[in-house]
């Protein structure tokens, strides 16, 4: 028992002094000229329960790490002590502090032209150049200002209305509520935007656009109007964000206006009446007949459409037909024929050779001049 005894001291002795004898063999070796040396060198290191290491361009304080640390090095410095904080530098444009680590009641952030001050979930500011937001009780309640000037440049009342001034005019919401970037909110009952441009070529003025009753990111949108850019857009019950699939849109351009080309007036699926550029315009009446034309010159016709499309276009060479488009058809250039039974086969004809390919351009062959080639798999190979 004695001897049990006189061990276990001896062991708790040898801890105790361990660390003294590591540092006097890390900083005395070599006197006092050694010393200073490994002083600028170097440290004491008993990773991961203590570490002190410090040299001319960099440092590093730990004790059981991962708990705590603390280095620095030319760039900037680093520490932490879990769960209560965080903190780190880089230069003198970039700093950062969280207490505790994760996660943050109070958060400090400043960058190059910014700063945030967050006490979460009573109040955050906010600088960004001369643009100072501050928010009350996790952004129920939000209001902005420029620096000198008493006005607001935003107010907002979550989830009631939001409204700001951006760039030439203003934005205004009413019950708009959860952001989903890019395509918009993920409900709002109004959206009033003012700040885009509605172009012409005497001078262009501000624009109005409006949203009412938009859904998942304006997947589903009952009403949208604008007359922003070229063009004046006018649309009733949209569906999976998309244009095309709006129960009633109309788009006709600004008179005069640049790059105003193009038009659109359709009730779908029953009606369309689209202007594909200055000269060319398609009108449909769904099933029964539709048309393209060219001026007066008519260069497509559409029986119980998609039964039966006819084209023949003098200026482009381009005759041909579609039977259950796009399942059967035929189509001829100055250049090359093309006839086609999808999914099952292609066939195009040209001057010096041909080309044929089955289940979806899967599988082919074909020779131009003196050129063959072979497709596997979709990918061409030379012959």
């Amino acid at each position: 028992m004695d001897v049990k005894s006189r061990s276990r001291a001896r062991l708790r002795s040898l801890l105790v002094l361990l660390p003294v004898l590591c540092s006097a063999c890390t900083t005395g070796v070599g006197g006092e000229e050694g010393g200073e040396q490994a002083a600028e060198q170097g440290g004491l290191d008993l990773f991961p329960l203590y570490r002190n290491q410090q040299f001319d361009d960099r440092g590093e304080f730990s004790i059981l790490w991962p708990l705590s640390n603390f280095e620095w090095d030319q760039d900037g410095e680093l520490s932490w002590t879990v769960p209560f904080h965080v903190h780190w530098t880089q230069g003198e444009q970039v700093e950062v502090t969280a207490v505790p680590a994760l996660p943050p009641l109070y958060l400090h952030r400043r960058d190059l032209d910014f700063e945030n001050r967050t006490f979460f979930p009573l109040y955050s500011r906010t600088t960004k150049g001369a643009r100072t937001e501050r928010s009350l009780l996790l952004w129920l309640l939000e209001w902005a200002r420029y620096e000198g000037e008493d006005d607001l440049s935003a107010l907002s009342v979550f989830p009631l209305f939001q409204w700001r001034e951006e760039g030439v005019g203003t934005m205004l919401s009413f019950l708009r509520v959860l952001e989903l970037a890019p395509t918009g909110p993920a409900v709002s009952l109004l959206d009033i935007d003012r700040t885009g441009l509605s172009y012409s070529t005497e001078e262009d003025r501000p624009a109005l656009s409006l949203d009412v009753a938009s859904v998942f990111g304006r997947i589903v949108n009952l009403f949208h109007y604008d007359d922003e850019g070229s063009h004046l857009d006018l649309r009733f019950l949209t569906l999976l964000a998309s244009e095309d699939l709006s129960l009633f849109q109309y788009r006709w351009p600004h008179e005069d206006a640049p790059e105003a080309d193009t038009g659109r007036t359709i009730l779908f699926p029953l009606y369309f009446n689209i202007q594909h550029d200055t000269r060319t315009r398609s009108r449909i009446y769904w099933p029964f007949y539709g048309s393209t034309a060219r001026g007066e010159q008519v260069l497509g016709r559409y029986i119980l459409f998609p039964l039966l499309r006819l084209r023949d276009d003098p200026e482009r060479q381009l005759t041909g037909f579609d039977f259950l488009w796009p399942l059967i058809g035929r189509e001829r250039t100055a250049l090359e024929t093309t006839t086609w039974f999808q999914p099952l086969f292609k066939f195009i004809g040209y001057e010096d050779g041909y080309e044929w390919t089955v289940a979806l351009n899967m599988f082919g062959y074909g020779r131009k001049g003196e050129r063959s080639r072979l497709r596997l798999f979709w990918f061409p190979w030379e012959l």
